[in-house]
């Protein structure tokens, strides 16, 4: 080991690369949001509500420069012996191998070419716009509310500090591969080694578009049904439609393979909806009785029919218990689902 040990991250053991002092420790973020609520009365059983708010925001990484790292042969670290630039003692040491002629596998932290950097810009905004209102009928009274949002979020990501793995390989095959991008006797051998014109033609920027847009439609209707000892049964009906979809776009470059650093990164794109029918009880059982504040169940019901996936069922049972005003035990038993991601249900191989 020929490099320097005065460094706080110095390992005899291993001679690693103290990648710490360079990363970003706190990201940098700035935000700015406007927002916009209103609601009018159309009568006095009838609302009309909306809101609008949009917001962007950027956030900033920084990694330590790029790790070229590959098994075997794999295009970026695979040195013939024939290339001129190889130190006299790593050839030395190279020639005692059962095979002195054969390419050896060759790894570097490109300090050269500079950190690893991602600027993240954000644009987000959504908007709900409803109806709602209640009435009184044969002594109960019933809410409902109808309303539809829209929701889309973009975000752009400017990558810095990425290397060609086929560029680096042409250089690594004949220092001069790379002369007419103004690199010659390309060096990779030692810390600091790789010229600022080599570093600059090995570098590449990367960029990447990430869209999700978001329609959700919402209608629900509830009431009083009828009277129990304890207190009004009541109970809710409604009915939901969904529909995502998502688009992440790379750059050529990203999505031709052909990097390291941040990692390759192919289109993925897709459209999931959903339409959902939901109903829901709230059962008083006792009330105002020795040991027993009140008593009361919560049940509901939900079904989910998925455009990919088929019709599934979800519900909940709640059992909510009061022997003093002070003084309460739940008790509940649910089941649930997660639907898959756009990424997990579209992401290629």
């Amino acid at each position: 080991f020929t490099g320097d040990t005065t460094d706080p991250g110095f390992n005899p053991n291993a001679y690693a690369y103290n990648f710490a002092p360079v990363n970003y420790l706190q990201l940098p973020l700035e935000r700015r949001q406007i927002a916009a609520f209103g609601h009018f009365n159309l009568s006095d059983d009838v609302e009309l509500y909306g809101k609008v708010l949009y917001t962007t925001y950027s956030a900033d990484q920084q990694l330590a420069a790029t790790p070229v790292t590959c098994a075997g042969a794999q295009v970026g670290c695979s040195v013939p012996m024939s290339n001129p630039l190889i130190p006299a003692q790593l050839r030395a040491i190279l020639n005692t191998r059962p095979t002195p002629g054969a390419n050896f596998t060759f790894f570097k932290r490109t300090t050269e070419v500079g950190a690893r950097t991602s600027d993240n810009s954000y644009d987000t905004a959504q908007a709900i716009f409803g109806l709602k209102g209640g009435f009184e009928a044969a002594e109960r009274n019933f809410n409902w509310d109808v309303f539809g949002s829209y929701g889309r979020n973009e975000r752009t990501e400017l990558q810095g500090g990425n290397v060609s793995r086929s560029r680096l390989q042409s250089a690594l095959n004949n220092p001069n591969a790379l002369s007419a991008q103004g690199c010659t006797n390309f060096n990779p051998f030692g810390t600091g080694s790789i010229s600022a014109p080599c570093a600059a033609a090995i570098q590449v920027n990367a960029s990447n578009i990430t869209l999700i847009e978001q329609e959700n439609f919402v209608g629900s209707f509830s009431g009083e049904i009828f009277k129990l000892p304890a207190g009004w049964l009541q109970g809710a009906l409604g009915t939901e439609y969904r529909r995502q979809e998502a688009n992440f776009r790379p750059d050529q470059f990203l999505a031709s393979g052909d990097v390291v650093g941040f990692n390759a990164q192919r289109p993925v794109s897709g459209v999931v909806q959903v339409n959902e029918y939901f109903a829901e009880l709230s059962v008083p059982i006792l009330a105002d009785l020795p040991a027993v504040n009140y008593l009361g169940m919560d049940l509901g019901f939900r079904y989910s029919d998925y455009d990919l996936a088929g019709g599934q069922d979800t519900y909940k049972a709640a059992l909510d218990w009061a022997p003093l005003e002070s003084v309460r035990v739940r008790a509940s038993y649910n089941r649930a689902i997660r639907a898959a991601s756009i990424n997990e249900l579209f992401l290629p191989p």
